[in-house]
């Protein structure tokens, strides 16, 4: 049996629907089969269903001490927060200020160190920075580094380091010194000889130049006969020129004078053409008025003949205009409906046959009866 009582009958039913149904197989082709199966279905779902409201039934007043339970825990979790809430904010407080101490802490130790390496990359870059000077500027520079002694207060704990750098960068500014001196006293002799040898070309400078004067002179005569030359053949050239731009000129207005010949030749062939082509258009129309003229008196003759040969049919399309109670006139042929139905609607008699099959003859037949 069930753990829980309340299912004993429940669980009864079911160990007997087991022994009943199980493995059943059901002929649901036979009336008989049919029946059965479906009063075996409802026997199960009465039992599913009373299963279902016993177990609702049941869990009822657990699930309102659960609600209870859980209220009066959350009731009590509230009051113990508000006791709890002070305290803890009080200890985060002070967390936070001795996170805060130690940050400036941190801070204030970052900042001396760097500013103690910022005075020994300072002391690094000094000697390097006054390299290429001039003697007289690194001597004034040597005295402003004896200023930048290293002093235990600015360096602390690195002390030693800033004095090592303080006496290899005197060792470098007095050798920087040196050489500045060494290289100014190359650079004035270096100077005193190029000044003698600006003398020397001088000298030969004047001399070239007197000598240039000279043969600029004899150019200058020679240019003056090669231009008195220049002046005659140009006018020898300028003779010819005259004689060929005339002949040109002759030969320009000769074939100017052809030229309007064709032009005014090319302007009566034009208007020749044009006078053709409006001959032929004045054509064109007359034979379309008269194609217009003889489709119009095909088209009249062919209603002429239209008319005498469907008066019986028309008289038949027109009769249901006709007031009701009046003498039915006699029927046309089916040939003549035909054949005027297809004269209307200029289509092939075939396809008003196939209309005609296709008509709704029921609705025709209510049509006619309410015209009668």
């Amino acid at each position: 049996m069930s753990e829980i009582t309340e299912y004993d009958p429940i669980e009864a039913g079911l160990a007997e629907c087991r022994q009943r149904y199980a493995g059943t197989v059901y002929d649901l082709r036979s009336t008989a089969g049919n029946e059965s199966a479906r009063a075996a279905r409802r026997e199960l779902v009465t039992l599913r269903t009373t299963l279902e409201a016993k177990r609702k039934a049941l869990k009822a007043p657990v699930l309102e001490q659960a609600k209870l339970i859980d209220d009066e825990a959350k009731r009590i979790t509230t009051e113990l927060l508000t006791l709890e809430r002070p305290i803890d904010e009080q200890i985060k407080a002070d967390e936070a200020r001795r996170e805060q101490e130690r940050k400036a802490r941190e801070e204030a130790e970052r900042a001396r160190v760097i500013g103690i390496h910022k005075r020994m990359a300072a002391l690094t870059a000094f000697p390097t920075s006054v390299a290429h000077q001039t003697a007289a500027r690194i001597a004034t520079a040597i005295v402003q580094w004896l200023g930048m002694k290293p002093k235990p207060e600015d360096f602390d704990e690195f002390i030693s380091d800033a004095e090592g750098l303080f006496t290899d960068g005197s060792a470098r500014l007095n050798a920087t010194l040196e050489a500045a001196e060494a290289r100014e006293a190359e650079e004035a002799r270096k100077k005193a000889e190029a000044e003698a040898e600006a003398a020397r070309l001088k000298t030969e400078r004047e001399a070239l130049e007197r000598e240039k004067s000279a043969e600029l002179e004899r150019a200058r005569v020679e240019r003056e006969a090669q231009a008195a030359e220049n002046a005659r053949i140009a006018a020898e050239r300028a003779e010819v020129e005259r004689v060929a731009r005339e002949s040109r000129e002759a030969e320009a207005a000769q074939l100017a004078a052809e030229r309007n010949r064709l032009a005014d030749q090319q302007t009566e062939i034009e208007r020749l053409a044009a006078a053709e082509r409006a001959s032929l258009a004045q054509q064109r129309a007359e034979l379309q008025r008269q194609r217009e003229a003889m489709d119009r008196r095909r088209r009249e003759a062919q209603a002429a003949v239209d008319a005498a040969k469907a008066p019986a049919v028309v008289q038949a399309l027109e009769a249901p205009a006709a007031v009701k109670g009046a003498p039915k006139a006699s029927r046309p042929t089916d040939d003549e409906i035909i054949e005027v139905l297809a004269l209307h609607f200029r289509v092939h008699e075939l396809k008003v046959i196939e209309w005609l099959l296709n008509m709704n003859l029921e609705a025709a037949s209510k049509r006619e009866a309410e015209l009668l």
